[in-house]
């Protein structure tokens, strides 16, 4: 496991499938486990939502694990002390490196992750009847439905929760170092407009 020192802007891109813009979701670079890319997106972590044509932020910070050849991202909320709160997994096609980060095509099947009173992972899957309903190829639902079997085991070996430890400090460094906040209006933010700008002239470029 490695965590380098410097950490690097990027942009991590969830896509439709056949390629067109989903939402963005600012982070940085903050290390590598196998198999995975890890990104740290500091509170309030910002989404811009193309499809929804807004952008808003969420409470918590996140740990943001690309899975590379693997099939799925994870994201998962901590607290200000480093601590799991949450995870969300999004079953996706292999993540491909961009001129600034990540992209991957989204497959709609997902999985959230919460904490039981045993501090262990319980999954609940997600939006099956937007991917009952969606215009996929028959790999494609193979590849999801695979990906949902492989996920939920690794939930409950509680795989999650090692790759969060092993970036505790660096969460709570970030922490400290960065702004606290909750979630806020589209547009609330000076943040959020010089985001929204950025991703805008990097889509007309």
């Amino acid at each position: 496991m490695t965590a380098p020192t410097v950490a690097a802007e990027a942009m991590l891109s969830c896509l439709e499938v056949g390629g067109a813009p989903r939402y963005d979701l600012p982070a940085r670079h903050v290390g590598s486990v196998p198999g995975y890319e890890v990104f740290f997106r500091a509170s309030p972590a910002i989404v811009v939502h193309h499809r929804r044509l807004t952008s808003f932020s969420l409470p918590d910070p996140e740990l943001f694990l690309v899975g590379v050849d693997r099939g799925h991202c994870i994201s998962i909320a901590v607290d200000r002390s480093g601590v799991p709160r949450h995870a969300y997994v999004n079953i996706n096609l292999p993540a491909h490196r961009t001129a600034d980060g990540w992209a991957w095509e989204d497959l709609e099947l997902d999985v959230r992750a919460v904490l039981d009173y045993r501090r262990k992972w319980m999954p609940v899957v997600l939006d099956v009847e937007s991917f009952e309903e969606a215009d996929l190829s028959t790999a494609q639902r193979q590849h999801a439905r695979l990906g949902h079997h492989v996920l939920q085991s690794l939930i409950s070996l509680d795989r999650v929760g090692v790759l969060v430890r092993g970036f505790e400090q660096h969460v709570r460094e970030a922490a400290v170092r960065g702004p606290c906040g909750g979630a806020e209006p589209a547009g609330a933010g000076a943040e959020n407009r010089d985001i929204q700008d950025r991703i805008t002239h990097r889509r007309s470029a």
